[in-house]
């Protein structure tokens, strides 16, 4: 947080300095008595409250107000250490003078870039840097704010300077971090980071800029359009850009191949707009698109109704074309207005909170408001509560169907999520049998689930704080269009677990890690809500658990894992004692049916249908695992689209495989322009796993020969699928059925 202080201080600006009566003035000078220009003095209390801080002029003097008996001085700065001095009671004028301070400085060059292109630079400490602030960060937190309020309009802390330079001051001697570089319009080197050490010579970062669009946004009066909004769609590759103050932008293409796409403008009031559309761009080069000009569109009115003729209040109406314009809610007449959609708009969406969204076609001569009827949805309005009817606002909500159960899907972006503030899955798992989706409620408990699949079993589970299950479900059926109102009462009487862990001679085991998870639980999610560890003694203590049966895992490095499912947290005795035993290896190499090391998807070692360790890729055909227990276990191997299992025990272990066949698919490319793909081969029949194939830059558009070396015999279906911009699934070829048998290449044709 000193750091971020220090950064700060750049650009500050200078305050003229003035003293009033029973105020102490302040002169801050360097080590070689120049005046500090810019450093922040706080006055603090021996118990760290502030009094009040100050900014040194240009002869570096500042005021503070009148000290108290005990209070300390405590200066920051751009160009010097923090430095800390008793206030003199005995002064109006108090004199400080700095320790001298260590920099890291040094330019950062963009091949082919213009200087004024900004780059953000970070300097992270180390941790061994890392040491008490001189005061709570929630109070450095509130003078940086002071001091940014000050200096915003020469900020320059955290980005180069017209010329590329870039200095961070104020570093102790020996103090060592690490320079990242984040350039602002996504250089080639985003990622770039190297280690550095106070004093630091001085550094030349080189970077090499990625091809771009550019442009410049100008309004219909001429003049740059700043922080103009734009959404750029290449047929594959879409996202956000928006203009800086001089109305320029950026768009980098390195790596995208664009056959034709578009980019959507507009204002920052949303008044006038403008769309592009592109041509093949050439990926090298990038391209110029020059001055682009906003306009202003057309205002559609609009009347939204029920089927009995009454008006919708709060419906919203927007456009699905690159323009993304969106209305403000109907009145309570239901009346609407979209502004300044652009001629090529020929069609809207329309759609309130429970109501499912319906098309609405633009005609070319409008004579009045155009009129949509949307029906009444399906869904329930759900609240969750204690036992004493307060909201469970910590608790969440966990949806449980044996399909998808919304009639719509609603993306981030979209326009019925920002309006409704409707609810997005925290977490979504879908199986062959059942979609679980984790929902976040609001400060009151509340969740609103609407456009639900009339008739569709749905259970909703309420989860604990630290992500169990709390045993209160609510079993529901939308079997009537309408949102009624529904309950969730759960139990806020706090559980605890407190145990001990020792080894096998009753000694104590610190460090060791304790996760608990529901009762069944496949895995341990170390989350650091559900984890804790043990202290010097063995001891530890989970709290305000909220649940009254849980699973157990304690782990250590050099000890097998130990396990407790299920534990009933009413009737267990207190402490609960785990005793852990030494761990043992085991190597397992995999053999296909000509004794040839082949590599697997995963490996794992089950006990009980749990998994209780990965195997670690040590080369080819090649897994070690650690720390197992000294018994018979399961491995499970996938590999070729189907699972193998077989028992095991510590030490070294070879797994035969049959004989297996193999797929050359021949991908005759998308029909549209994409940026990435993926083949998925499944079958339906138990006992296998999917597999998948990452297409490779360019290959998704234009095709080629996709292999998968070993699949072993059976039906599958084969396809190649993306994902759009909101990450939605989009399949870019029909399934197609294929049959695997052993010794022979299956060569299906798809895509085109």
């Amino acid at each position: 947080m000193r750091n971020r202080t220090t950064i700060l201080l750049l650009g500050i600006i200078l305050i003229t300095h003035s003293a009033k009566a029973g105020e102490l003035s302040l002169r801050i000078l360097h080590a070689d008595d120049r005046p500090a220009v810019g450093a922040a003095a706080v006055l603090v209390t021996d118990d760290e409250t502030i009094l009040g801080h100050g900014i040194t002029d240009a002869s570096g003097m500042t005021t503070l107000p009148p000290s108290v008996p005990g209070s300390s001085i405590i200066v920051l700065g751009a160009t010097h250490p923090s430095h800390r001095e008793e206030a003199r009671l005995d002064r109006t004028l108090q004199e400080i003078l700095l320790p001298a301070g260590s920099t890291i400085e040094g330019k950062v060059r963009v091949e082919g870039s213009r200087p004024e292109e900004p780059v953000l630079l970070l300097l992270q400490p180390s941790e061994q840097n890392h040491r008490p602030e001189p005061f709570s960060h929630s109070q450095l937190n509130a003078i940086s704010q002071y001091l940014f309020d000050h200096a915003r309009d020469e900020f320059r802390g955290q980005t180069t300077g017209p010329d590329g330079t870039f200095l961070f001051g104020g570093l102790e001697e020996g103090w060592e971090g690490t320079l990242e570089v984040s350039p602002l319009y996504r250089l080639e080197n985003r990622d770039y980071s190297v280690p550095v050490r106070a004093p630091q010579a001085k550094m030349d970062v080189q970077l090499r800029k990625k091809p771009t669009l550019r442009g410049r946004i100008v309004e219909s009066t001429g003049s740059p359009s700043a922080f103009a909004s734009g959404w750029y769609d290449f047929k594959g590759s879409a996202g956000r850009v928006v203009s800086d103050e001089k109305g320029r932008f950026w768009i980098s293409i390195g790596g995208h191949t664009i056959h034709e796409g578009s980019i959507a403008f507009s204002t920052r009031n949303q008044q006038e707009r403008a769309i592009v559309s592109l041509g093949k761009i050439d990926t090298k080069s990038g391209a110029d698109l020059g001055d682009i000009v906003l306009s202003r569109g057309r205002d559609i009115s609009f009347v939204v109704l029920d089927r009995s003729g009454r008006p919708v209040p709060g419906a919203i109406a927007w456009t699905e074309d690159e323009t993304q314009v969106i209305s403000l809610p109907t009145d309570d007449e239901g009346h609407g207005l979209l502004a300044s959609i652009m001629d090529t708009t020929k069609k809207v969406r329309v759609a309130a909170f429970c109501r499912p969204s319906i098309e609405l076609a633009i005609p070319d001569e409008i004579d009045g408001p155009i009129l949509a009827t949307l029906p009444l949805g399906f869904g329930v309005d759900l609240r969750l509560v204690t036992e004493n009817g307060a909201p469970a606002s910590s608790f969440t909500v966990e949806l449980r169907a044996p399909e998808d159960p919304f009639v719509e899907e609603i993306g981030f972006f979209s326009p019925l999520r920002q309006y409704f503030q409707l609810p997005m899955p925290t977490t979504r798992q879908s199986g062959p049998d059942k979609v679980t989706c984790r929902f976040q409620p609001d400060p009151e408990g509340r969740f609103s689930f609407v456009r639900l699949k009339p008739g569709l079993p749905i259970k909703f589970h309420a989860i604990t704080p630290r992500g169990l299950p709390s045993g209160a479900v609510l079993e529901f059926k939308a079997t009537e269009p309408g949102f009624p109102t529904a309950e969730i009462r759960v139990s806020t009487r706090s559980r605890s677990l407190v145990g001990k862990i020792l080894d096998g001679n009753s000694r104590p085991i610190e460090g060791a890690k304790v996760v608990i998870a529901a009762p069944g639980a496949p895995y341990f999610d170390p989350r650091e809500n559900r984890m804790t560890r043990s202290d010097s003694r063995g001891n530890f203590a989970v709290q305000d658990i909220f649940a009254a049966s849980i699973a157990v895992r304690i782990s250590k490095e050099g000890f097998a894992s130990a396990y407790l499912d299920p534990l009933d947290l009413a009737s267990s005795k207190r402490p609960v004692e785990f005793v852990l035993s030494p761990g043992k290896p085991l190597t397992v190499s995999l053999l296909n049916s000509n004794g040839d090391l082949v590599d697997a998807l995963s490996m794992e070692i089950l006990e009980e249908g749990r998994q209780i360790r990965r195997g670690q890729w040590r080369e080819k055909g090649i897994f070690d695992f650690t720390d197992l227990p000294d018994r018979p276990l399961m491995l499970l191997a996938k590999v070729g689209g189907r699972e193998f299992r077989e028992k095991v025990v510590p030490g070294t272990h070879a797994l035969q495989l049959p004989p297996s066949g193999s797929l050359a698919v021949e991908w005759m490319g998308a029909r549209e322009a994409r940026d990435f793909g993926v083949l998925k081969i499944h079958s339906k029949a138990p006992g296998t796993h999917d597999l998948w194939i990452h297409l490779a830059l360019d290959q998704t558009t234009h095709g080629g020969t996709l292999v998968a070396p070993i699949v072993f015999p059976g039906t599958y279906s084969v396809w190649v699928e993306t994902e759009d911009s909101d990450g939605n699934l989009v399949l870019l070829s029909k399934r197609v059925k294929v049959i695997v048998q052993p010794g022979k290449t299956a060569t299906p044709k798809i895509g085109g």
